[in-house]
């Protein structure tokens, strides 16, 4: 039944809900006979022209902001085949203070020590920011690549804040921190974490097979139960189908721009569940006492 499923897909181009047998073959080389036409004549057009007018910075730029800006959750609303708009809007950052590498810095100003892993707490804020502004932007790889790096950051500076083992710094990767999870208190990320890091992994090694693995998983969980119609013209039937994992392992592609709003959204909304809860507002009183007794231990004791 897979595989039978699997060659019917191959045949079809998918077009929202509905799918459509591919174009005839003597249609396909026709079209593919103009566009070697047009090619060639663009070619001869370049090297007959002596000079080549360069790009105004001005209006590349403009072009270029603008392009990504437009597919923002503020300028479009797509239809998903759950019934669901995407881009979904994403709540704001939450981590409002971070405590200080040492906490008495809120009273002092000033550390006894400065290490690097002590900017750590600055680039936990700035990270989540520019993954938010990021995302109503439109840039959504940049949203996901600020998320992975800000989870990264907080998994390490939470395990040398509690552990004072600053060796992490000099081995330790994004894969390895989650064998530390149960140290920092996030334990019960893991499941989301590991599929985080898969896709991570994905990307950033070009490591395809990981890349389908996480997606596909992510994309499972999402649309569990979801199914979607398919029109055979060829037969004129249609006919029913679950969006289950075969479906997704069968339709996988690398992610475009549209496709990655949907992933930047999932890691954004972990990383900010994440930061609520070790930096977020019922947080503050508790570390601002921390910083207290960290001030009275030093220098009242």
């Amino acid at each position: 039944m897979g595989k039978s499923r699997k060659k019917s897909r191959e045949k079809r181009v998918k077009i929202s809900q509905l799918t459509f047998p591919k174009p005839e073959k003597n249609f396909v080389n026709a079209y593919r006979n103009l566009t070697y036409q047009h090619v060639i004549s663009e070619l001869k057009k370049i090297e007959s022209t002596k000079k080549t007018k360069p790009p105004q910075f001005e209006e590349e730029k403009k072009y270029l902001v603008q392009s990504y800006s437009s597919q923002s959750p503020d300028e479009i609303q797509i239809e998903d085949d759950d019934g669901t708009y995407f881009p979904k809007p994403i709540p704001l950052p939450s981590a409002l203070f971070v405590q200080f590498a040492e906490p008495h810095v809120l009273i002092t100003d000033w550390s006894e020590d400065v290490k690097s892993w002590y900017h750590f707490q600055e680039l936990i804020q700035e990270l989540e920011k520019q993954a938010f502004v990021s995302y109503f932007q439109g840039l959504y790889y940049a949203c996901f690549m600020c998320s992975v790096g800000c989870l990264e950051y907080i998994m390490k500076y939470e395990y040398i804040r509690k552990t004072h083992d600053e060796s992490i710094l000099q081995n330790q990767t994004f894969g390895t921190m989650l064998k530390k999870l149960t140290d920092i208190n996030l334990e019960k990320y893991r499941e989301d974490l590991e599929l985080v890091n898969g896709i991570r992994n994905g990307f950033f090694h070009l490591n395809t097979d990981k890349l389908k693995n996480s997606i596909v998983e992510l994309r499972t969980k999402r649309y569990k139960n979801v199914k979607i119609n398919t029109l055979d013209m060829g037969t004129d039937r249609l006919t029913t189908q679950t969006m289950d994992r075969e479906y997704h392992k069968d339709t996988f592609d690398i992610p475009d721009n549209k496709d990655m709003s949907k992933i930047s959204h999932h890691v954004y909304c972990l990383l900010n569940k994440i930061t609520n809860e070790l930096y977020g507002p019922k947080q503050q009183a508790s570390f601002i006492k921390e910083c207290i007794r960290d001030y009275e231990t030093r220098y009242m004791g």
